[in-house]
Formats: C-alpha cells, structure tokens, sequence
C-alpha cells in the first residue's frame, strides 16, 4: 500500500469515528492490503489522534475467532488515554457507532520483558492484573454491500484493533498468584446473566497473550514498558450495547466490575 493510500485510509477511519458513519472496508477498497500494511495504518491512525498511548489490547485469541476472520495468529492494537473509563463512570453510547462489551483481564507492565522471553519473564514484568471491559467498535463496515466481504483480521488490526473504549477495576492482584487461566467471569445485562466463561479460553492461559504481544513488539523495537496496559482478550463473546443497559461481570473472587451505557 503507497503512503498516500495509507494516509487516505488513516483520514477516512477518523472520520468515521467522529462522524459515527463507517467506511468500506479496507481489505475491499484495497484488496492487495498486507498485513505490515494494516499495522501501518493502525499506528498512522494512532498518531494522528494526538493522544498518548497507554498500552495495547490482544485480539483473536481463540482459533474460533481466527478462523471467523480469516487468520492464524492474533492481532494487537493501540489503547490511548482518551479511551480510558475509570470505573463506575457511565459510558455514552453515542461516542459510538455500534458498542459491544467484552470481559478482560488487564495486566499492567511494571517493565519491560527481555528479548525473546518466556511466559514465566513476560509475567515477572507485570505489575499486577485487574478486571477489564473493553469496548470494541468498528469504524468499517461489517460486509461490503458490493462483494459481500465480510470484515476480516485485515480490516479490524487497520480500524485500530477494533477498539474504542476499556474500564478497568480498582482492585489490584499479583498475577503469579493466581492460576490466570482458571479465572471464571459471568456477565449479567440489565440484572439477567448473558454469558460465561473462563479465562484458559485465551491462548490456552491469558499470560500468554502478554508473552505473544512482548515478542511481536521487541521484534519491531518498540517493547512493552513500564506502564503499559496490556488486554489478554476476551472470555465471551462481544455484546452489543444500547442507551440504558448496564452490564455487570463477576470475577468471583477479583471481585465484580460494572459498566452503564448512557443516553445518546
């Protein structure tokens, strides 16, 4: 993809974001898109929002989902400040086009890993964990009209990793005490429970996300660092969200975490 057609899709996803109209997918407006070619846009698209970045989320994690979008690896994103909730705040739905919530585990660097590191020295530079939601979004639409496409890895690692918003828990834990993977959430949607599920869902163990994000980001010299948000990816499925709802997810004993979705 030439740098003008980069900067033409980086302008595109910001209008849509801020007009809330999605665009055509990327993959279908430019079928010859590479992956290095989506990473570029999504970190053009960073940089033009003139925020800061406050860490990255993992995104399909589970061969389920891969196999929906066509790919055999995850994906990451770029989480900046300006998507960060602090907990019990209500959300507006009409900062979005169509909201959905997922159940995450957040893990906060507290340095960074060595080069080629393992699951045991990417989880010695954690800090701690808490329970997340994630807000995912998309500025693209879900299936070109034209083709009947419909929205690939391609399309959502350029549309930013389709994220948009994330709350975190106040509480606090030390992930190497926990069995991550055996972690359980419930969600309830307006007081009746949607969904469940445990955390193992996710690569196997979710440590391993922050393993797999710490090798693909040494690998182009910008590595984790103190600070860092790093979302594992999500136990459930994405829920849309509409004015009114409130979900709440039940970590058992990481406690529960509330999200509300207000008027337009």
């Amino acid at each position: 993809m030439s740098r003008g057609r980069a900067q033409a899709l980086v302008a595109a996803l910001e209008e849509a974001r801020l007009t809330r109209r999605p665009i055509r997918l990327p993959s279908a407006t430019w079928p010859d898109m590479t992956l290095s070619d989506a990473y570029a846009v999504q970190r053009h698209w960073a940089t033009a929002r003139g925020r800061t970045r406050i860490g990255y989320k993992v995104a399909m994690t589970t061969p389920a989902t891969q196999k929906a979008l066509r790919t055999d690896r995850p994906g990451y994103g770029i989480l900046l400040d300006d998507m960060l909730f602090a907990e019990g705040a209500e959300v507006s739905v009409g900062c979005f086009i169509r909201p959905r919530i997922e159940m995450e585990l957040a893990f906060v660097m507290r340095g960074t890993p060595p080069p080629r590191c393992t699951v045991e020295e990417a989880l010695a530079a954690v800090d701690h964990v808490s329970p997340a939601f994630e807000i995912v979004d998309s500025r693209c639409e879900m299936t070109d009209a034209a083709t009947g496409l419909s929205r690939g890895a391609l399309d959502i690692i350029a549309d930013g990793g389709a994220t948009a918003g994330l709350m975190l828990s106040d509480r606090r834990y030390d992930p190497r005490a926990l069995d991550l993977g055996r972690i359980g959430a419930t969600l309830a949607h307006n007081g009746a429970i949607e969904d469940s599920g445990l955390f193992a869902i996710v690569m196997g163990a979710p440590e391993r996300a922050v393993h797999w994000l710490a090798h693909v980001l040494a690998g182009e010299n910008d590595p984790l660092r103190a600070g860092d948000i790093v979302l594992c990816g999500s136990a459930i499925k994405a829920y849309a969200a509409s004015p009114g709802d409130r979900f709440t997810a039940d970590f058992g004993t990481l406690g529960t975490l509330s999200m509300r979705f207000g008027e337009r």
